[in-house]
């Protein structure tokens, strides 16, 4: 459109305004030369003829005034007598503008209808905003899609572990496709499978252990029996929180909190119990609040090991000589109201830690160092010990000499 108007206006400037002599020099001799009735044939536009002062031709006298409200930069360029163009709305029209002028006045300006382009525009514009409106839905969709994707097999152990978690241990997570997420299912069914195995011993020995009689502490190191001591029958009355622990990462978490001058060692693979969560982590920190009190500035050395039969968690410090006949007294719980006594008698922590290790199918161990200070041992079984665990041999497993005593 813009080229044609170019043409058209160019013909009239160089052609058809020159062909009039003498060139008209008003407005009333503008339109008196029939030059406006030329110029409507060569094409559909309004005719502004401005020869300044007010002095103004239209062919439509609506726009008699209107020069002023022409694009400024359309002006200056047809004043300096250059040929140029704009688009703009002028009295509530869309038009496009072409103007020049020849050799002096008249400025010419002719004004073409650009409704039928605007039109087009918008019916443009409707169709991107279509087509993006399209793009944008479709995806969403495929983001729906694929979030359906990822989420099912999640969804599938959260599923899982919620029924594992209300007591049914044939839950199982569904294994689908391959990837994260289903290495993360078959870590979920492993560790289901480990504490579904698990679950028979635990209950054998929670029944059997030493705090299974509601009158006795019998079977502790020691051989005392007699009324169950304030504290002990919380221990079997408290629900199990049974879940997969690191116990690495729970051994230098209470380290950290207790005794951070400690040596702590730990296996290039994790070792995971899958046991009640509670009373293991107070197992290990009452074995280093025990070592804390015990031997506070001495040098005590913690590790996790993974053995043939589950897992040892063990805690050497070196405190002060223990006696051999002594080591028994340590799991003894003092009696109410009589205050702490040396490493050499009992201690509550011990005997806490001992009567929870009973009820989760582990053993505490204690025997004297060589060179002074003890070791302490707390045996996770092999049923209650997930992952792939190395086997060792008889020298990985804690020596059970005659200087060592145990809770069964």
């Amino acid at each position: 459109m813009v080229a044609e108007a170019q043409r058209q206006a160019t013909f009239n400037l160089t052609v058809l305004l020159p062909a009039v002599v003498p060139a008209p020099a008003t407005a009333a001799a503008f339109a008196a030369s029939g030059l406006p009735a030329a110029f409507q044939i060569r094409g559909d536009a309004i005719t502004i003829a401005d020869y300044g002062n007010g002095d103004v031709f239209a062919s439509d006298p609506a726009l008699a005034d209107a020069v002023p409200e022409i694009d400024p930069q359309l002006r200056a360029t047809v004043a300096g007598g250059g040929l140029g163009y704009a688009w703009q709305d002028l009295r509530g029209r869309s038009v496009l503008i072409v103007g020049g002028r020849q050799l002096g006045p008249p400025d010419l300006y002719f004004l073409y209808d650009a409704t039928p382009v605007d039109r087009a525009l918008d019916r443009i514009r409707l169709a991107i905003l279509a087509g993006v409106a399209v793009a944008v839905l479709l995806a969403l969709l495929a983001a729906h899609v694929v979030a359906r994707g990822f989420l099912r097999p999640v969804g599938g152990v959260a599923d899982a572990a919620r029924r594992l978690a209300d007591g049914d241990l044939s839950a199982r997570a569904p294994v689908r496709g391959g990837g994260e997420l289903a290495d993360l299912a078959r870590a979920f069914n492993r560790a289901a499978d480990a504490l579904q195995a698990a679950g028979p011993s635990l209950e054998r020995e929670a029944r059997r252990g030493p705090l299974s009689s509601p009158g006795a502490v019998g079977g502790l190191p020691g051989g005392g029996h007699g009324p169950v001591p304030a504290g002990l029958t919380d221990t079997l009355a408290e629900p199990p929180a049974v879940e997969a622990v690191d116990l690495g990462r729970l051994l230098e978490a209470s380290v950290a909190a207790r005794l951070p001058g400690a040596v702590v060692a730990l296996p290039p693979q994790p070792v995971v119990a899958v046991a009640d969560a509670r009373r293991l982590g107070r197992i290990v920190d009452r074995l280093v609040d025990s070592v804390a009190r015990r031997s506070p500035d001495a040098m005590a050395e913690l590790s996790v090991v993974a053995v043939r039969d589950g897992a040892v968690v063990t805690v050497a410090d070196r405190g002060p000589a223990v006696p051999h006949d002594a080591l028994a007294r340590l799991f003894e719980r003092r009696a109410e109201g009589n205050p702490p006594r040396s490493g050499a008698s009992a201690d509550d922590d011990l005997a806490g830690a001992a009567a929870d290790a009973a009820t989760i199918g582990a053993s505490l161990r204690v025997r004297a160092r060589p060179g002074g200070g003890l070791i302490l041992a707390l045996a996770v079984p092999r049923a209650a010990v997930t992952g792939s665990l190395p086997l060792g041999d008889a020298a990985n497993a804690p020596a059970e000499d005659a200087g060592a005593h145990r809770n069964p």
